[in-house]
């Protein structure tokens, strides 16, 4: 991930569900250029690799957190990493407070909750995307 085109806004989705990942690729594959990693560390190697304009992260890491880590652990580091990148964190009901917390804090740039669907994820998206040109 370098130096994406106006055209082309790269992507970086991490998610340990194996399902979100697909469906995002699948509906976002023709708009964005997209990684994705399935926990903390492969997202950190992609960060390494090259800074991502947007990044999408899963409040719930897995279906057990046995560490007490979640997406925003991850959202941290990797500002550190991608600092310029539009962060927006996927969150299920349950944790719609943390996710309405975390905006207004400033840890992400916005939330996405379940279910969500394809076209509120572009509005989403698009408008992250127009927030990119301002960093």
């Amino acid at each position: 991930m370098s130096d994406a085109s106006p055209d082309r806004v790269e992507l970086l989705v991490v998610s340990h569900l194996a399902e979100t990942r697909k469906m995002m690729e699948s509906h976002l594959r023709h708009r964005f250029t997209i990684a994705t990693a399935a926990d903390e560390a492969e997202a950190l190697r992609l960060l390494f690799e090259g800074a991502p304009d947007l990044v999408i992260v899963e409040y719930r890491l897995s279906d057990r957190s046995e560490s007490g880590r979640n997406g925003l652990d991850v959202v941290a580091q990797a500002k550190d990493i991608a600092p310029r990148a539009i962060y927006i964190l996927l969150v299920d009901e349950i944790d719609l407070g943390e996710a309405v917390h975390a905006k207004g804090n400033g840890d992400v740039d916005h939330w996405i909750s379940r279910p969500w669907d394809a076209h509120k994820l572009c509005v989403n998206l698009q408008d992250a995307r127009g927030k990119l040109s301002a960093r």
